[in-house]
């Protein structure tokens, strides 16, 4: 049976572009938190908290030995659950319809959570965080990733600004964030918080878990990549150029450059560890 039809309203909803600027923006979190942070196993049981088109799930699913993708999946729109189901088709794993407030598993049932922008738009994070504590296992990792107030203070948004002085109002109409700045943009999107590394760290460890490490990424040269993609996003022919520059040629190369400067950016790592310890072949 082919997949329900999708609105052009529903395929260039603020949300919808969101989850796109993501899936490009943030590619590299699959290696990086897989490898790097949770430390995947194949015995493990991963709880993927708010990955909605499963970008990352897709990847990180046949690493372990359960994988479930947990979203309030009743008011995702549409083109999103598709991916979903074309990532599950591809690398099983189980879907579940939660509030991330309240998460349906036993206490210590899982090894791993991954949830990556999900802090900020939660009416109350350090509940969140309290869950991911009480479901994970002693020895257990999270990995949390969200956005950096002190950098986001900081970073004045040099492209849009130049942008929204020199092009006409008409390049601007429906384009949220080149009219209106990242403000008027975290609006649309629904993001409620942002945070600092220590209010992060604070918020970890009432819940229980011990900070293993927050690690800053998306440095201003990533930043600058996303402002030309997101005032672009709304003009085709503009945005698909800019799309194959931005991530043919320029990511890479930026990537490379941050990667030796090591200065903040926008998306805080936060990765935590649930205290006590694992025993070998438990999941």
């Amino acid at each position: 049976m082919s997949a329900p039809a999708v609105s052009v309203a529903d395929r260039f909803a603020p949300a919808v572009l969101w989850r796109r600027f993501k899936q490009s923006l943030y590619r590299d979190y699959c290696h990086a938190a897989g490898r790097r942070y949770l430390e995947l196993r194949s015995d493990d049981v991963l709880v993927d908290v708010g990955g909605g088109g499963a970008y990352y799930m897709g990847r990180l699913a046949p690493a372990v030995r359960h994988a479930i993708l947990v979203d309030r999946f009743e008011g995702m729109y549409e083109s999103s659950r598709e991916l979903a189901r074309q990532a599950r088709a591809a690398h099983p794993f189980s879907l579940v319809s939660a509030d991330a407030h309240v998460l349906p598993f036993r206490n210590g049932s899982v090894t791993k959570v991954f949830s990556n922008q999900v802090l900020e738009h939660l009416d109350d994070p350090a509940r969140f965080l309290a869950e991911i504590g009480r479901v994970l296992r002693p020895g257990g990792r999270a990995v949390v990733i969200s956005q950096n107030a002190r950098f986001l203070g900081r970073y004045g948004f040099p492209v849009r600004r130049v942008l929204h002085r020199l092009l006409p109002a008409r390049w601007q109409e429906g384009n949220c964030f080149l009219s209106g700045g990242y403000e008027a943009w975290e609006r649309a999107v629904g993001h409620l918080h942002r945070f600092t590394r220590e209010g992060y760290a604070a918020m970890a460890s009432h819940a229980g878990l011990d900070v293993v490490g927050i690690e800053a990424v998306h440095h201003r040269l990533s930043m600058a990549l996303w402002e030309w993609e997101a005032a672009s996003m709304h003009h085709p022919t503009a945005g698909l150029w800019v799309r194959v520059v931005s991530r043919g040629g320029l990511q890479p190369i930026t990537r490379a450059i941050e990667r030796l400067t090591g200065r903040d950016g926008l998306d805080l790592i936060g990765v935590f560890r649930k205290p006590g310890h694992r025993e070998e072949g438990s999941a």
